[in-house]
């Protein structure tokens, strides 16, 4: 059966999670054509420092093939647990800067899907209080059991018999979890609403924008935002943090020409760009900043 994914260690890549045979079934047959398609699942960061945790429960993944006869078009199930046990529940926070979770690696029917369909059973958050001592926060999932989320794939991705396509599912923490009060201490948070912002990123399109973040004294800077979007921080699609040495990494991001910027928020660090930035499909951009105080 599907053994529950745990806990990823930053900056390590687990294992592929294989589906048993018994699962394998679950997937409707249309021809004797069949590609391998692999969905992984990333994360947004998310800037709060207060945030310990931010937990999701998987418990069935679906997607869809269009049809021209009916609006809606069959759902074909990739994963469902049957038990409490086999539900896959990751933490969010340590899906990020790169690091990605494998959901499921099966064959389907060769053809063309436009959606999958992620089904939340629970949500999470934990908070640490000022004596360092966890504060679970427990959220409604708005209609995750039931019906859902739908996260519409576009480009769709195509599923070719004896090649391999991979879809990214990015679970933006940052915007599903709305903090309700003073994010800025323990005793100030209320609550949080689960409001599931996820993106869908078929990987046969996108490309990776990684590098560094350091000072004039070439002294890496931790924590630094670099982002894409003229927009802000704040609603940017591309986003991520840097590590202790520095080191950010974008993933999934579609091809095409970018304008990139990095800063170190609260610090009054000045604002550093990149223009022109071009995202080939299948690799990766280096883009290095350097950012001071003013």
């Amino acid at each position: 059966m599907f053994p529950a994914l745990k806990y990823f260690i930053l900056f390590s890549l687990v294992g592929l999670l294989i589906l048993s045979l018994m699962g394998c079934e679950k997937v409707v047959e249309k021809n004797d054509t069949q590609g391998t398609l692999i969905i992984r699942l990333t994360d947004t960061p998310f800037p709060i420092h207060l945030i310990d945790q931010a937990k999701v429960t998987i418990n069935k993944i679906e997607i869809r093939e269009p049809d021209a006869d009916s609006e809606e078009g069959p759902y074909m199930v990739l994963f469902e647990a049957e038990t409490a046990e086999e539900e896959l529940e990751y933490d969010l926070l340590e899906l990020q800067n790169g690091v990605t979770a494998d959901l499921v690696q099966l064959e389907v029917p060769e053809g063309i899907y436009d959606l999958v369909r992620l089904y939340v059973s629970h949500a999470e958050i934990i908070v640490m209080d000022e004596n360092d001592q966890p504060i679970p926060f427990n959220l409604k999932v708005p209609s995750g059991p039931q019906s859902g989320i739908k996260i519409f794939i576009d480009p769709a991705i195509i599923v070719v018999g004896g090649l391999t396509e991979e879809l990214l599912l990015d679970f933006d923490a940052s915007r599903s979890f709305v903090v309700q009060g003073n994010p800025e201490t323990p005793a100030g948070i209320k609550g949080f609403h689960f409001k599931p912002v996820v993106r869908a990123i078929n990987v046969s399109v996108a490309g990776q924008i990684a590098g560094k973040v350091t000072n004039s004294s070439l002294e890496p800077i931790e924590g630094a935002v670099v982002w894409i979007g003229e927009t802000g921080i704040e609603n940017a699609v591309y986003k991520a943090y840097t590590d202790s040495d520095g080191q950010y990494k974008l993933i999934g991001v579609a091809a095409g020409k970018y304008t990139v910027y990095a800063t170190k928020e609260g610090e009054n660090y000045n604002t550093a760009e990149s223009l022109d930035v071009i995202v080939n499909i299948g690799n990766t951009t280096e883009v290095n900043f350097i950012i001071d105080l003013q």
